[in-house]
Formats: C-alpha cells, structure tokens, sequence
C-alpha cells in the first residue's frame, strides 16, 4: 500500500514477484525499473565485467544497485524482470497521472488502463455481461435475405 494523493493509502496488495524491487527501491525507482527493463533480462552481479552495472547505475544510481543486490535477489544469476503493468497502473494512477499519460507510458489502450483500475469484483462482473451479452447475440437466429 502507498499514498495516493489525496493523502489515503491506496488499497493494493503488491504482487510477490515484485516485491524484491518495491521494498528494496522504493516504488518510484521500482516503477523506472519495470518501465525501462520490464520484460528483459538482466544480470545482477558484482560491478565487475559481466554484470550491467553501468546501465542499471544510469537507472537507479550505485546506492539502488547496491540495495537491489542485498535485497534476496540473487547475485550472479539473470533475472527477468517483470512487466508489471497493472502494478504501473496503480501507481501512476495513485500518483494523479491522467489515464491518457498512463497509457503513453505502459503502451496499452486507456480501455486497458481503466480496466485495470477498477476492482476485482467489478472487473468479474463485467466479464460475466459480455459472455451473457455474447451468448444472447449467438441465440438470435440468421435472419434470410430475399433474393
């Protein structure tokens, strides 16, 4: 949970597969991080040859290197880093970001966005109108052309 701008903590469990990043960076280098490398792989290692040390350095500085490092993740290996879209959504959402700008960023549609804002339950129920509305629509019969 974060702050949203109005000053309340915004209700959202931060998935596990995050959480190494959110709780070693903070949520705003956290979130340049998803942005930037979502998806890619990286090789977490010493600041030695090998490791991309210099471009996560560029990222999050030699202070938030070094904190990812100690952070659990491990340190040798490559990681894939997460997309975490619906993760940049809230946030950015929770930061006062407009819908349109988020959608810029994430590269998704602002129907995506704002589906990914609303709630479990209200995202369940609209899912259950489209099958209802797709199955109503498959009963109507053909109607015949007259030739």
């Amino acid at each position: 949970m974060w702050p949203h701008r109005s000053g309340e903590l915004f209700p959202y469990r931060i998935p596990v597969e995050l959480r190494p990043y959110t709780d070693a960076l903070g949520f705003d280098l956290a979130s340049t991080i998803f942005l930037e490398c979502g998806g890619a792989q990286i090789y977490l290692g010493t600041k030695g040859k090998g490791s991309q040390y210099g471009f996560l350095k560029g990222l999050i500085g030699d202070d938030g290197y070094t904190r990812l490092c100690e952070s659990g993740l491990k340190v040798g290996v490559v990681h894939r880093i997460p997309l975490a879209n619906e993760f940049l959504v809230k946030f950015f959402a929770a930061s006062g970001v407009p819908v349109q700008d988020i959608a810029r960023r994430i590269r998704m549609t602002d129907v995506g966005v704002r589906s990914l804002l609303l709630s479990p339950a209200e995202r369940l129920k609209r899912k259950r109108h489209r099958k209802r509305a797709y199955a109503a629509f498959q009963a109507v019969p053909e109607l015949e052309e007259d030739a």
